[in-house]
């Protein structure tokens, strides 16, 4: 496996930014932020990537610059993304608890 500077951590913080994304009481109470944490996950995660791998010297951002507007960009995109809610009505005498 490649990289390891910051101890794989990108992918705690993959994991986290989802189970917030995807929690009942905040897609119910902030649907919104749900949605860009969700969003942020991926987004996060491949940028993380890429330094990781960058600073542990397995690959090289040639381009310093372009990398970090490309970066910031893409979490720009995230910000601007439309926030789809979707409720769903849940039985409460339902089985699959």
């Amino acid at each position: 496996m490649s990289g390891g500077h910051w101890e794989y951590r990108q992918h705690e913080v993959r994991e986290f930014l989802k189970d917030v994304g995807n929690d009942g009481y905040m897609i119910k109470r902030f649907p919104k932020l749900a949605h860009v944490f969700r969003n942020f996950a991926d987004c996060f995660y491949d940028i993380f990537q890429d330094l990781d791998l960058d600073l542990s010297g397995d690959s090289y951002i040639n381009n310093e610059e372009r990398f970090e507007k490309e970066s910031l960009e893409k979490i720009a995109a995230v910000l601007k993304t439309k926030c789809k809610v979707k409720l769903y009505e849940v039985d409460e005498g339902s089985e699959d608890r």
